[in-house]
């Protein structure tokens, strides 16, 4: 499945809207610290653009600026990109990301 694919797909099944963002951030894989750009965001996850191992169904970490931590689930990879579901609810991913999550639902 190509990215166009998986893009199309994915907006079909999406809960929350996305806001398009450039942000540098880092995923915690295992133990080890990868830096990655932050491509878009909702409430219910995040596309990063990332040169590292991650498989689907794997559960990382993402560390964003202020030290906001957030525990996700890998949903998809593909060509560089990975898909991430935040663990957490959608209101405290709203409240620790409020300048970048603002009138996201």
């Amino acid at each position: 499945m190509t990215f166009d694919d998986m893009k199309k797909a994915s907006k079909a099944v999406r809960k929350h809207k996305r806001r398009a963002v450039k942000l540098n951030v880092s995923v915690d894989v295992n133990g080890k610290l990868f830096s990655c750009t932050a491509y878009d965001v909702s409430l219910g996850g995040v596309r990063l653009k990332v040169d590292a191992p991650i498989f689907e169904n794997e559960n990382v970490s993402i560390n964003f600026e202020d030290n906001l931590q957030h525990i996700a689930k890998v949903v998809w990879v593909s060509a560089g990109y990975v898909g991430l579901n935040f663990n957490d609810r959608p209101q405290k991913i709203k409240e620790h990301l409020s300048g970048i999550t603002t009138n996201l639902s």
